[in-house]
Parts: structure tokens; sequence; C-alpha cells
């Protein structure tokens, strides 16, 4: 019997994100699906996670991850249905 690999959170998400930008190599980070009234759904993102597998993952130091991702990915705006990111609270 052949196992079977797990999906993907994209795959889980299904036709609830079709057409929204997802980041590659992020999916650790997906906290879910964002909606507001009169607006497609996003894929919500959590904000720390993101700069710790820049760190982790990637070898930024924790100050450049930060400026990194605040200006190539918060600050940038670049596609509709641009995802939202999320900071949480422990």
């Amino acid at each position: 019997m052949k196992a079977e690999s797990n999906p993907s959170i994209i795959d889980m998400l299904g036709d609830e994100i079709e057409g929204a930008y997802a980041l590659t190599g992020l999916d650790d980070a997906i906290l879910g699906v964002s909606r507001r009234y009169g607006e497609d759904p996003v894929i919500a993102y959590d904000y720390d996670k993101i700069i710790q597998i820049y760190v982790d993952e990637y070898g930024f130091p924790h100050h450049e991850a930060v400026e990194w991702v605040e200006y190539n990915m918060v600050g940038g705006g670049f596609v509709d249905r641009t995802p939202v990111f999320v900071r949480t609270t422990t």
C-alpha cells in the first residue's frame, strides 16, 4: 500500500482562495483566510512566523529579516488579492 502525502494547506483551502496570491515557501506561516465585506478572500499569514522562517531557513539576521519582510511583503502591495500579515499575541 502506498503512503499518501499530507495535502498542503493551500490544497486544503481549495476553492476558497482560488485567485488569491500565495507566498512561495511560506505555507507553514499560513493562519487561514481573511475576509472583508465586499472583497474577495485573501490568505492570512503569521507575520512573526514569516520572520522566523527567514531567520531559520534562509540565514537572515533577525533585523534584516524584519526589514526585508516589511519592504518586500508588507509594503509590497504587489498584486490584487495581496495577503494580509497578522501579528499574533501570546
